[in-house]
This record gives C-alpha cells, structure tokens and sequence, in this order.
C-alpha cells in the first residue's frame, strides 16, 4: 500500500466506521507507523467484521428532542 492507498482509506474511516480483515503485515507495518491502525477496527476473522458491523447497524441512534 502506498500513500494513495492510505489516503483513500482515511477518507473513508472518516465517514463511515471500517472494518479490516486479515491485514497483511506490509499494509498492518504501515498502519501502525502512521498512527492509522489505532483509528480503525482490525479484525482476524470475516465474520469478526461481519458481526461488529451488524452490531453497530442495530444500535439505536439519538433522535433530535
């Protein structure tokens, strides 16, 4: 992954939570050296991912008063 692949990630992180998979060391090395891997959710599993994705759709959100 080079800067591009970083800046594309980043951009999406801001505006909807990610979830990885299996990151590889390369691209992991370079998450954790820019401080980016503590921004985003890293999973070892698919079904990891899956259920903490389902987890955050499921929780009510705040309606306006």
């Amino acid at each position: 992954m080079d800067s591009s692949g970083l800046r594309v990630l980043l951009r999406l992180n801001a505006a909807t939570p990610l979830h990885l998979v299996a990151v590889h060391d390369v691209p992991a090395r370079l998450l954790q050296i820019t401080g980016t891997w503590q921004t985003m959710t890293v999973h070892d599993q698919v079904e990891q991912a899956i259920a903490a994705a389902q987890a955050i759709d499921e929780t009510p959100s705040a309606e306006p008063a």
